[in-house]
């Protein structure tokens, strides 16, 4: 996870805080992503949920050495695998990211 918001954010993974495995890791996540004026949200792609967006999002799953591991998607394609084998995951969720303010986005040129 932490390779693909270095990638996402485009900043050094080393400013990617640890989470950790803690009860309150999500929380951390959502506080750190506020510094860059976005709200996570994810959907549970298998209990049925199947929706992904056009833009670019994090799909979280197992992978095929039998972890959990993270992957970027931009639509249906998987674009970045930050494993070396590059073959992704059996995705079981999917993060997006929400724009909490619109005024304080980069203009898009």
């Amino acid at each position: 996870m932490s390779a693909c918001l270095a990638s996402l954010l485009e900043i050094p993974l080393e400013d990617i805080p640890d989470f950790g495995w803690h009860s309150d890791w999500y929380e951390k996540f959502t506080d750190f992503m506020k510094k860059f004026n976005l709200q996570p949200l994810d959907v549970d792609l298998e209990n049925g949920g199947d929706w992904r967006p056009d833009g670019y999002y994090i799909v979280n799953g197992h992978s095929q050495r039998g972890i959990m591991h993270s992957v970027i998607y931009k639509g249906d394609t998987l674009v970045h695998d930050p494993y070396p084998d590059g073959v992704g995951v059996m995705p079981m969720s999917c993060t997006i990211f929400l724009v909490i303010d619109p005024a304080k986005c980069k203009e898009v040129a």
